[in-house]
């Protein structure tokens, strides 16, 4: 008994050491590909981040035959949250957005860019890029927005773009062959009628629409503590409250008008930051840069913080003042007909274009208009809850804040119907799906 003890003992201290030997070899090749790591060692990223360390290798084994002889920053010496046209985001950190519009690229798209996994925005257009699209950015089932237009790329579309869900495509301004792969014809925000080419025939196995959150068990909202609203208080009182924290968002070019609105959601004193939340498509608007005017007063140069074009959402971030900012309401306490208060800057960059000319020209201050819930719908392609009210929306409400009576956020709006079509038809994103994807 004693004598199968002691091989029982053994056998498990030998066990015990073949395991730990196993979990040292493990640590230690987890080491030596970080140092091996041309970023890691050069300090563009640091060790702990060993997906974006790739994405960084990544990046300069493209830089040179995406760039041609045009200059790009990339190096592995530098930050990489400094380098020309790359965004980060995420937990843990990616690269999620490459824009590198009128930058005067002349190469090719290598194929390795089809390794950045992490990527959700794809835009080269406006340069000299050359030959086809590779197949290779098919295995980008995480991108959202592909701009490819006013380049001098050719050949045919490949096949695999198939396994792209895409909201945002510009392709127009090339010398493309043969059809459009039928899924990339699915997307909402395209310019497919000036590529000239015929959409192919659909596949046997398209891309599957999403399930609504809840059908499936998805996510439950995040519970919400928000403050108690000022008893008695009038509407026009809760206007002059939360009115401070919504800002005209404007561009170069545009100066002083608004080409949309946002509100700040979060604020951090020191060193006195200020998180505003609007629309994708107003961001897109200025790939120039954007300003945003703090209670009709003060001009910040933003930072994008954050972009998802798939739910029309960014986040931009300024510094350094002190902010007011506004809550969210939960809108599982809201129902169809309860009054709701739009503010924003709509119209405002058409006023230099109604007024006389000579005459001295004064960028409005936001409006206010009323209206109630009609309605709470799903956006599939969108993969987006909204809410449908009567509430006057133009051109420049675009991302400003939809409230409730107390003050408190319950969507963004996002767009509306012409008259000519509908009236009384517009829609916002509703607070959980914002909150869902900020969180």
């Amino acid at each position: 008994m004693r004598e199968q003890l002691g091989v029982w003992n053994n056998w498990k201290i030998r066990t015990a050491i073949g395991i730990s030997a196993a979990t040292l070899v493990l640590v230690w090749a987890a080491v030596v590909h970080a140092e091996e790591n041309v970023c890691v060692a050069g300090g563009a990223v640091p060790a702990s981040d060993a997906d974006l360390a790739d994405d960084c290798e990544t990046l300069l084994d493209v830089k040179d035959a995406l760039a041609g002889s045009a200059s790009l920053n990339w190096s592995a010496d530098r930050p990489i949250k400094k380098w020309d046209g790359i965004f980060l985001s995420g937990d843990p950190t990616r690269v999620t957005f490459i824009r590198l519009q009128d930058r005067d690229l002349d190469g090719g798209i290598p194929s390795s860019i089809g390794q950045l996994d992490g990527l959700e925005h794809l835009w080269l257009d406006d340069n000299d890029l050359q030959g086809p699209v590779p197949a290779e950015l098919g295995s980008l089932t995480g991108l959202q927005s592909l701009q490819l237009s006013n380049n001098s790329l050719s050949g045919e579309l490949p096949g695999a773009l198939n396994r792209l869900s895409l909201i945002k495509l510009w392709l127009r301004g090339n010398n493309f062959s043969g059809c459009v792969p039928y899924n990339l014809s699915l997307t909402p925000n395209n310019d497919l009628k000036n590529v000239g080419l015929p959409v192919c025939e659909e596949e046997d196995d398209p891309t599957p629409t999403p399930t609504p959150p809840g059908d499936d068990g998805g996510t439950t909202p995040i519970p919400i503590a928000t403050p108690t609203t000022p008893s008695g208080e009038s509407l026009s009182d809760m206007v002059k409250r939360v009115r401070p924290a919504v800002v005209k968002i404007s561009a170069p070019g545009y100066l002083p008008h608004a080409i949309g609105t946002g509100f700040i959601f979060a604020t951090v004193p020191d060193p006195g930051k200020a998180y505003i939340l609007t629309n994708f498509h107003v961001v897109d608007e200025a790939p120039r840069g954007l300003r945003v005017q703090v209670n009709d007063s003060t001009w910040y140069t933003p930072e994008v913080a954050f972009l998802d074009a798939r739910r029309d959402i960014a986040v931009l971030e300024i510094c350094c003042d002190e902010f007011v900012s506004v809550d969210f309401a939960d809108s599982n306490t809201l129902f169809a007909g309860d009054e709701v208060i739009a503010i924003g800057y709509a119209i405002d960059i058409w006023m230099p274009r109604t007024l006389r000319p000579g005459r001295t020209i004064v960028p409005g201050e936001a409006s206010v208009t009323k209206g109630m819930i009609s309605a709470f719908r799903y956006d599939s392609r969108r993969d987006a809850q909204l809410v449908q009210t009567d509430t006057a929306i133009n051109f420049g409400n675009s991302g400003g804040p939809l409230f409730s009576t107390d003050g408190r956020v319950v969507a963004m709006n996002t767009f509306g119907f012409d008259f000519a079509v509908a009236e009384g038809l517009s829609f916002s994103f509703l607070e959980t799906t914002i909150r869902e994807k900020l969180r």
